[in-house]
């Protein structure tokens, strides 16, 4: 997955997450204070997953930012010697040409 879709998850479990939580708090409050019923224990359910998958996310993407943060800069140094090289052995052969 790309950061985009992981962001994107994230996001979406955030609110799924919160949706839950107020379905816990209006289906308690209907019932008087019970949490005997099984609006309850659906919202509370939902909500545990939903706060389990925000946090994996959530792991997945510092685990990527950090991956990316400390890995080094490639260089290309081979390549940049091949061009000179070549760019000098032009300008030698530029000189015995004109000599």
């Amino acid at each position: 997955m790309n950061m985009k879709h992981l962001l994107e998850f994230r996001k979406n479990m955030i609110l799924l997450t919160v949706a839950s939580v107020i379905g816990m708090a209006y289906t308690y409050y209907s019932n008087g204070g019970s949490m005997d019923n099984e609006g309850f224990t659906i919202a509370a359910t939902l909500s545990a997953t939903f706060s389990f998958w925000l946090l994996v996310s959530i792991a997945i993407l510092e685990y990527k930012k950090r991956k990316n943060s400390i890995q080094p800069e490639k260089t290309n140094d081979s390549k940049v010697s091949y061009y000179e090289e070549k760019e000098r052995h032009k300008k030698n052969k530029r000189k015995k040409k004109n000599k």
